[in-house]
């Protein structure tokens, strides 16, 4: 059996009181397709920005590509090529292009 393209082990963030994803674990294998369906704060996005390596998980683990989002980041977002919203911390209200803001997310990590 091959190596799964994304395997996750107990992921959560937590935002205080919140948990946004709660212990989630799951693998996707190269040639699924996978998506996230829930209503509004059920941890979509939460989880694809833990994916890419833009946000610190509270506790567990993921890989993607055989890339560890943690230490590994933008060599993650370079390889996804995610992008599912210019994240607060960029302070870039609106971007003048498309590409300064994804060579901008792709090579930044956000801070904890």
């Amino acid at each position: 059996m091959s190596v799964p393209v994304i395997q996750i082990s107990s992921l959560s963030r937590r935002f205080g009181e919140k948990n946004a994803v709660d212990h989630l674990t799951l693998e996707v294998q190269a040639g699924e397709i996978f998506g996230f369906l829930g209503h509004n704060g059920a941890g979509k996005t939460t989880t694809v920005r833990l994916l890419n390596g833009v946000l610190e998980p509270t506790s567990g683990q993921a890989y993607v590509l055989g890339l560890d989002p943690q230490t590994e980041g933008p060599a993650v977002r370079a390889q996804t090529g995610v992008l599912t919203e210019l994240p607060r911390w960029m302070n870039v209200s609106p971007p003048a292009t498309i590409y300064p803001s994804m060579l901008t997310y792709t090579t930044s990590r956000s801070p904890i």
